[in-house]
């Protein structure tokens, strides 16, 4: 049931016992008037006079007035239920009024002046504004002017008679235009900030997507690791059982103690080959020791003659087997054909690094021109320079030059002794920039360092290079002496023979 109606209902049967109550008092008083009888008009006076308050003044009434104002109250208990049902249309007016409004403009306001003048039979009924201030924000229609009365109250009585009473400001055009651009500022900026919680949604989608790639890429990536150090360590421990001559040797190289660092502060013993990316692994060995702060500016030069970094081969007997079995053990090799090719090109063709060379590679050098050179000039025999890749060869398979092998072409591992350290990684520079942040990272280091991008690396030290062309105008025997030279290199880390050996 609508609330209007029960409260029309709720006021009449007040208004109907209202009435009910005066007419049994009026009928009471009437009663007690006549029974006094007699016709002394002076007691009539006395004794019927009743007194009544309306509107906040004193009327003195007659008895034979009484059922006229009784019939006044009933007119005035018809006028308040039609005062009733003209505050119920007030109510349909108002909503009438907010429709017209926003769809008919002037033309519909004259028409709720109209209405309003027929319902309330006033002639100046004042101006309909719009409230956007009003609870739930809903808009209102409330009329303004000069005071009508309505039942016999004004615009300006108390709200319970009318419930119409407040004013609001007319708004100007101005002001209209200002309300209407502020709704549509804020429906934008309402509009632009679900747009921007959109982004961020499918931004943060896109970013846990990316991190679940990456992280599975990285997981890939160990497992591939953790999978080949398997297959490596394997591959080690059968080549080095089945040499008869690496089974039993029972002490490690000379070589070795010179060729392993040892960083204490790490728990890190390293061992470094030439050409195998050694000028960048001294550079990180010397951060994690201490000696610098930053890979960055550490020269060529200093990472090989001023690295401050310790040998292994100057700690006592005691030291070195505490460390050899409390430290982790790495080291890095690379396939040995491309090595010494490495080799050759970094210090004999490349002419401005021979020439600023040590002593002891020119001294190589002259030795090769003059053995191997057949009608060298007396320049070539002084100078060295410009020996061949043949000329080269031929010194590496002479049996009677290596006892003097330079550390850059010697066998890797009469360098580092795997069959004598067990070795906790085994690192390839074919793929050394993975591996080596591997072990950067698995290591339990105190720093966070990153092994250099190949960008920055020396150009000799390419992982790739088509070593059949080198060896293409070789005889057999040549080809299979420096075979025989490097096949424990080959067997020990698992590379596969060229197919150009015999």
């Amino acid at each position: 049931m609508p609330v209007p109606f029960l409260r029309m209902c709720t006021t009449r049967c007040k208004r109907l016992w209202t009435l009910a109550a005066m007419v049994i008092t009026a009928f009471l008083v009437l009663y007690a008037v006549m029974s006094l009888g007699g016709n002394d008009e002076r007691d009539d006076k006395q004794m019927g006079v009743v007194m009544t308050r309306s509107e906040g003044d004193l009327t003195h009434i007659k008895p034979q007035e009484i059922l006229e104002k009784v019939k006044e109250v009933v007119e005035t208990d018809v006028e308040g239920t039609q005062n009733m049902n003209i505050k119920e249309d007030e109510g349909e007016l108002n909503d009438k009024l907010f429709e017209n409004t926003d769809e008919g403009g002037n033309g519909a306001e004259e028409q709720d002046d109209e209405r309003t003048q027929e319902i309330f039979g006033c002639d100046a009924c004042g101006e309909f504004v719009e409230d956007v201030d009003i609870p739930f924000e809903m808009t209102t229609r409330r009329i303004i002017g000069e005071q009508t009365r309505i039942g016999g109250y004004g615009l300006g009585d108390e709200p319970q008679a009318i419930g119409m009473n407040q004013t609001f400001k007319i708004l100007t055009p101005e002001e209209k235009e200002l309300r209407r651009q502020e709704r549509e500022n804020k429906t934008l900026a309402r509009a632009a900030e679900k747009e921007l919680r959109e982004a961020l949604r499918i931004e943060t989608r896109n970013n846990k997507e990316i991190a679940r790639v990456e992280e599975r890429k990285r997981l890939e990536a160990l497992t591939n690791i953790t999978h080949s150090q398997k297959k490596r360590k394997l591959r080690l421990e059968n080549s080095c059982g089945k040499s008869v001559y690496l089974k039993y040797q029972n002490l490690l190289y000379k070589d070795t103690l010179r060729h392993l660092f040892v960083v204490d502060s790490q728990k890190l013993l390293f061992c470094y080959i030439p050409k195998v990316g050694c000028s960048n692994w001294k550079r990180i060995l010397m951060v994690l020791a201490g000696k610098r702060k930053m890979i960055d500016g550490i020269t060529s030069r200093e990472a090989h003659s001023r690295n401050g970094l310790t040998h292994f081969g100057s700690l006592s007997k005691a030291d070195q087997f505490y460390r050899l079995k409390n430290y982790r053990k790495v080291m890095f090799v690379r396939e040995p054909f491309t090595r010494i090719i490495s080799a050759y090109k970094n210090k004999y063709k490349d002419l401005n690094v021979f020439r600023l060379a040590p002593e002891y590679l020119k001294q190589v050098a002259r030795r090769i021109m003059r053995k191997y050179r057949p009608g060298a000039t007396p320049r070539d025999l002084i100078t060295g320079e410009n020996i061949t890749w043949a000329e080269f060869t031929d010194y590496l398979v002479d049996p009677a030059e290596r006892p003097q092998f330079d550390e850059h072409w010697k066998e890797s591992y009469k360098l580092c002794s795997p069959c004598k350290i067990k070795y906790d990684f085994i690192g390839k520079l074919e793929n050394i920039e993975k591996e080596a942040n591997y072990v950067l990272q698995n290591s339990n280091f105190t720093l966070n360092l990153t092994y250099p991008s190949s960008t920055n690396s020396h150009p000799t030290n390419s992982a790739s290079l088509n070593i059949s062309n080198f060896f293409d105008s070789f005889s057999k025997e040549k080809v299979q002496a420096l075979w025989d030279m490097y096949r424990i290199d080959y067997a020990l880390f698992d590379y596969e023979k060229p197919s150009f050996v015999p």
